[in-house]
């Protein structure tokens, strides 16, 4: 008897290659997360399968898993949406009423502060501009509008 479960994940797998037009490696990574969410809804014991999911917290706790595993939020994000994407599937398909992961809120992405060139580096940059070609004047005026205003 063929496993209903990994019958949907392969159904999905495909609609990803040959409909949506993904990668191989964009539809092997959402049949990894698949899997994954397969196995952590398996072993505790929150429903019999993917498509017996009943409620949000199930979800929930899956990010719950998931922040503990100390993944990245990215990480986090992508599985996410592997996920979200799968249950738009199925209920596109008719398999599930409800998409329990549209309205799941992933941890926050960090914000990276930009990295500062140091003022030695902008005097080099302006060294390096030969004033005497026309060019390279230009080059010193675009550049020192750009320091002047602060652009990155």
């Amino acid at each position: 008897m063929k496993d209903k479960n990994l019958e949907v994940i392969n159904e999905f797998y495909e609609n990803l290659i040959s409909i949506k037009n993904y990668s191989l490696n964009t539809a092997d990574a959402y049949k990894t997360d698949l899997l994954e969410f397969l196995d952590f809804i398996k072993t505790e014991k929150m429903a019999a399968g993917l498509l017996q999911i009943r409620n949000e917290r199930v979800c929930k706790n899956y990010i719950s898993y998931l922040a503990n595993q100390d993944l990245k939020s990215s990480s986090i994000h992508r599985k996410l949406s592997s996920l979200n994407s799968f249950y738009n599937y199925l209920v596109k398909e008719e398999l599930v009423k409800i998409n329990y992961f549209l309205n799941v809120e992933a941890p926050k992405t960090p914000k990276r502060l930009p990295k500062i060139i140091k003022e030695s580096e902008v005097m080099m940059l302006f060294d390096a501009c030969d004033l005497d070609d026309k060019l390279g004047y230009r080059n010193y005026c675009i550049l020192g509008c750009l320091y002047g205003c602060g652009l990155r």
